[in-house]
């Protein structure tokens, strides 16, 4: 909990945030990002998601209106990922700690997207299509 409530503050105070509900770890991980994972992380991923919407013309909502899940999985049993799960727009019945929020249109207000903290990079971006 000590985690996330260092990165709200991070983000808060750098504008990319404006609750402590931005940010949601959702059970269930592999393993849990340590505080030095989850600063990078919620430093870094709005100028790599700006930059990619940029390069494939798609047009991100505010980004004060994105929530994000985050889980520690790993890849091939070894190699240790942050999957993140963001979304701008919810429904108001979801257990968004214990279960992803995922729809199937809804265009760039919805996304996931990987992070490698060893590499300390981001992959593997996917906005959701249009219905």
């Amino acid at each position: 909990m000590k985690s996330i409530s260092i990165l709200v503050v991070l983000l808060s105070t750098s504008g990319s945030a404006s609750t402590s509900t931005s940010w949601i770890h959702v059970k269930g991980g592999a393993w849990d990002p340590d505080e030095a994972v989850l600063l990078h992380l919620g430093a870094n991923i709005q100028s790599y998601v700006t930059s990619e919407a940029t390069r494939l013309e798609a047009e991100l909502p505010i980004w004060d209106q994105y929530r994000f899940q985050y889980q520690g999985r790993l890849e091939g049993n070894r190699k240790r990922i942050v999957f993140v799960n963001a979304f701008c727009h919810s429904f108001g019945d979801e257990k968004l700690e214990t279960e992803f929020l995922f729809v199937f249109d809804g265009g760039p207000c919805f996304f996931t997207v990987e992070y490698d903290p060893e590499a300390r990079e981001f992959r593997s971006l996917r906005f959701n299509g249009h219905a």
